[in-house]
């Protein structure tokens, strides 16, 4: 179960870094199949792509956002939001395609669904968030489990801070 992390970053429009985010993440969804209740567990694939909606958000327009795509129409998004010195990690998207026969073999339904938790991962600002342990992120048919999180958003210098 071990994987190793993926690494992605987030440029605006002059190509400065302003989100980086390096991260573990498994997922756990219940769906059904045949009229039965199935689980269907899998992982952020280290091919995932950063999607062109991600963004390192305008002055008081919109916040940043971390858009991944993987798989045939699956994304999980993180939301960032800052207060005074601190940002955060204010809420996780996660859509999924129940259509997709490979991560959800024999699913009865093939409609995309959304689920969106809000999180309290924050760090001061021009500092790195980084949590070894698991995060476990549960909605009623969604588990989602983060681990080995380096994050940083509101970027200074396009790196991330030693702190």
């Amino acid at each position: 179960f071990l994987q190793a992390s993926s690494s992605f970053e987030v440029k605006d429009s002059s190509g400065k870094v302003c989100i980086i985010a390096d991260l573990t993440v498994a997922f756990s969804v219940e769906y059904r199949s045949n009229g039965q209740k199935e689980l269907a567990h899998f992982l952020l694939p280290q091919n995932a792509a950063v999607d062109s909606q991600s963004s390192c958000g305008k002055d008081n327009t919109s916040h940043p956002v971390l858009v991944l795509d993987f798989g045939a129409g699956h994304s999980l998004s993180l939301n960032f939001s800052e207060s005074a010195d601190k940002y955060q990690v204010e809420e996780f998207v996660f859509q999924y395609n129940l259509s997709d026969a490979t991560l959800f073999p024999n699913s009865s339904a093939g409609d995309v669904k959304k689920v969106s938790h809000k999180s309290n991962i924050q760090a001061n600002m021009g500092t790195r968030y980084r949590c070894i342990t698991s995060k476990h992120i549960s909605t009623r048919s969604v588990n989602i489990t983060l681990s080995n999180v380096t994050l940083e958003a509101y970027l200074t210098n396009g790196t991330l801070s030693v702190n």
